[in-house]
């Protein structure tokens, strides 16, 4: 009989440990992420002299004028929309005729902020520090910040309203981003993807959740809350996942989910009463920016007068007519059976105010 205690009393088991990966993306003590840059161009105070309740700040590259004139010309347009202030983030390029040309832009529209790195996809969050940066310099006084791609299209009426709505109701809180929300997601390591991340640059498994960068809504307070820490979280290439996700967290935001207000898709532009609109399709950006037509910003598809959707269309259709006189409009409601009717007042105008063309032609806005 053995005694209690014994050797033979134990079992030998071979545990295995999970293994524990520390966050080291949460803020250092000391300075990790410095911004060295400099400015190359600054429009310094005189975008926002006066009062400001949106500064619009558009991240673009060097090469896309185009785009940039769309926007000045339609959602972000300062005489249809006063209360809005607009400055693109751009950082620079080997070419220097492009860089000559977006100075001259610049010179001529005064709206461009510009830092001497170069502008590319592995330097998104470079241009985002620094519009945070610019911002809580330059633009302070901003009630909100919103932060959009140049591929974006936004409906600066129901933007304008929700906030107001808000602010009215005092819903406002700081301390907060409004935006398309994404739940934690695995990280992706298929090299395939443009969103890869090896180990190295990223360890954790997950993301933490973060806001869909093509836009999203900043109050005040965080442009410089976010940018000052910024620079004691390790740097990650990913903006989104960067700024709206580790940066964001570690000041405590307040998510606010956009839902229905926000919506990407490629086919129906300008015909929804949505906030946003991305377009992926290089064509019809094309076609809107050849027609050089304010409505494509506008909520609604329809004129139907017993909306306040259908009123604000009214309102716009009006003052792009009398930016461009080339609108008939008929007293006919809008939609796909009345296409006949508009045919006819149509030609009923041709009839009496073109009578020295020698042919006509009739075309939608979509075949071209």
């Amino acid at each position: 009989m053995q005694s209690a205690g014994s050797e033979e009393d134990i079992d030998t088991i071979n545990l295995t440990y999970p293994t524990i990966t520390i966050n080291p993306y949460v803020p250092q003590d000391h300075i990790v992420n410095p911004q060295n840059f400099s400015y190359i161009l600054n429009p310094n105070w005189t975008v926002c002299q006066h009062n400001v309740y949106i500064i619009v700040c558009v991240h673009s590259t060097p090469a896309y004028y185009q785009r940039r004139l769309l926007i000045r010309e339609t959602w972000a347009a300062r005489n249809v929309f006063p209360e809005i202030r607009l400055v693109f983030m751009l950082g620079q390029t080997i070419d220097n005729k492009i860089m000559q040309a977006v100075k001259f832009e610049n010179d001529l529209y005064q709206d461009i902020v510009q830092e001497d790195f170069l502008d590319s996809y592995r330097n998104l969050t470079h241009k985002a520090m620094m519009a945070l940066k610019w911002i809580s310099t330059y633009c302070s006084q901003a009630s909100y910040i919103s932060k959009t791609d140049d591929d974006m299209i936004v409906n600066t009426f129901t933007l304008l309203k929700h906030l107001k709505f808000r602010d009215s109701h005092r819903m406002k809180q700081n301390n907060s981003i409004f935006c398309r929300v994404y739940k934690p997601m695995n990280v992706f390591r298929d090299k395939n993807i443009k969103w890869y991340l090896s180990e190295k640059e990223y360890p954790l498994e997950k993301f933490s959740s973060f806001c869909s960068g093509s836009a999203f809504i900043l109050t005040n307070d965080l442009a410089k809350t976010i940018y000052n820490l910024s620079l004691y979280v390790p740097f990650l290439w990913i903006d989104d996942v960067y700024i709206t996700g580790l940066v964001a967290q570690a000041v405590n935001v307040t998510f606010n989910q956009l839902k229905s207000l926000y919506t990407m898709n490629d086919e129906t532009i300008g015909l929804t009463k949505h906030t946003g609109i991305i377009i992926k399709n290089p064509n019809l950006f094309k076609r809107r920016r050849s027609l050089n037509k304010l409505a494509v910003i506008i909520s609604s598809a329809s004129l139907d007068n017993s909306t306040s959707d259908g009123e604000t269309l009214e309102q716009v259709v009006n003052f792009e007519n009398v930016r461009k006189s080339d609108l008939i409009e008929s007293n006919n409601k809008e939609n796909y059976s009345s296409i006949k009717k508009n045919i006819c007042s149509l030609i009923d105008h041709n009839s009496f105010r073109t009578n020295y063309a020698k042919f006509r032609l009739s075309q939608d806005t979509m075949r071209m």
